[in-house]
């Protein structure tokens, strides 16, 4: 276990094992009850057909990938497809999938980051934003919100990977996140897999581990696959097939910035305070006064970092790059991907935090980054409860009749006709 410094966002020393586990339980019933009602509130056409059409066609035995013509990742064919098996042919049965899977999910990431060191609060609170972030806006099984989990828990899976490499629950996590990651959408899965591997196999301590674990999921996840019916050749060529100007810089800026411009707007002003909060602990800025000529001299330098902490610090900065691609290359709410952009800035300032020689310092770095968690958090509440995110599937196609004839639309909710006008058709 690697001994360096790191300095808790909150102690909570007087918080039971009990209480938190028991405070844990009760905020994943919260999401799973969030879900559950408001996934039935309202229902968007265009996506919503799309996962029912995949479920029921596996649900009739066919086969993925060639019976199936997608470009879905595998973990949301057999999510959906499960879910109409477990719960019969209705909606609420994709409903009930991601209630399940958002409750899950998040008691696994609890229990990732409270051993990591991240403090009683804050092992409960970057989880439930994480969640608030991405399943619950949504509140049905979808493939963006599902990877964008799944990235989180991956991400903290290696970290503690890397503080415990010895412990029993933390390769087994890392087992069960890199199976299930390496099912999700390949856009963002692929690239934070291979670049943590990366990371990892440069260790050399734990490099046989390393190897061995990523072989693990490896067979597990083509068990899944087999046991699935799927053949992952035709995973593979279907990918290629889809992939199509997928990476082309006017369909980059869109998601980036077009999608839905008012959405835009409030998660990148959310995140400033947490990106701010990382600046100022990796870098320090030095006045030098001058009494020659009374001019002064700037200096910006990095805080000491031991050679130790490279690899945390890297892993950190991986997923914060992760989660920028995917805001470039999803057509999905940016809030999505600013999860494992959150939880990357957040292993960074919980690592050098302490750093800081000032308390006055400290004490803004911790007041910024969870001025960002409770505020991304609250905003994806809200979308929640006003079903935007289902509101921008097809505005006035799709829905209900009765609650949207008093809901109004998202300001700025159709920005992309300002699309062709700036990148073309």
């Amino acid at each position: 276990m690697h001994t360096y410094s790191r300095a808790r966002l909150t102690t909570g020393k007087w918080v039971s094992p009990l209480m938190f586990w028991g405070g844990g339980l009760a905020l994943a019933a919260v999401l799973a009850a969030s879900i559950l009602h408001f996934g039935d509130v309202q229902f968007g056409g265009y996506d919503g057909s799309i996962v029912i059409n995949h479920a029921w066609q596996l649900h009739l035995g066919y086969q993925p990938y060639v019976d199936v013509v997608t470009g879905v990742p595998p973990v949301f064919l057999i999510g959906s497809g499960l879910a109409f098996d477990l719960w019969g042919v209705r909606w609420h049965a994709l409903v009930l999938v991601a209630a399940f899977f958002s409750a899950a999910t998040f008691l696994l990431q609890v229990a990732l980051l409270r051993r990591l060191n991240f403090g009683t609060g804050w092992s409960l609170l970057l989880p439930f934003a994480i969640q608030s972030m991405t399943m619950v806006p949504v509140a049905w099984w979808w493939y963006n919100q599902v990877t964008a989990v799944l990235n989180c828990l991956f991400l903290s899976a290696a970290l503690l990977l890397y503080q415990r490499p010895q412990s029993m629950f933390s390769q087994t996590a890392l087992i069960v996140s890199t199976t299930l990651l390496s099912l999700a959408k390949p856009n963002v899965a692929g690239p934070l897999l291979i670049l943590v591997f990366g990371v990892l196999i440069t260790i050399r301590h734990m490099r046989r581990s390393v190897i061995v674990l990523f072989g693990c999921a490896g067979v597990l996840a083509l068990v899944m696959l087999v046991l699935s019916r799927i053949n992952p050749l035709d995973v593979v060529a279907s990918y290629r097939y889809f992939v199509g100007d997928a990476l082309s810089i006017r369909r980059m800026a869109r998601f980036l910035l077009l999608n839905d411009s008012y959405e835009v707007v409030q998660t990148f002003a959310l995140i400033i305070p947490s990106v701010l909060a990382m600046v100022l602990v990796l870098l320090r800025v030095q006045v030098s006064p001058s009494n020659k000529d009374y001019t002064s001299s700037i200096t910006v330098m990095l805080p000491p970092i031991k050679k130790a902490e490279v690899p945390y610090l890297a892993i950190g900065l991986i997923g914060i790059g992760v989660g920028v691609w995917g805001m470039m290359t999803n057509n999905e709410y940016n809030m999505s991907d600013a999860a494992v952009i959150l939880l990357g800035i957040a292993a960074v300032v919980l690592l050098l935090r302490s750093r800081l020689t000032r308390p006055w310092r400290q004490t803004l770095v911790l007041t910024l980054i969870i001025a960002s968690t409770v505020l991304l958090a609250t905003n994806g509440l809200r979308y929640t409860m006003l079903r935007w995110r289902v509101y921008g599937v097809g505005p006035g196609a799709f829905f209900e009749n009765a609650p949207l004839t008093t809901l109004e639309s998202p300001p700025c909710s159709e920005a992309y006709r300002l699309v062709p006008a700036l990148f073309g058709s």
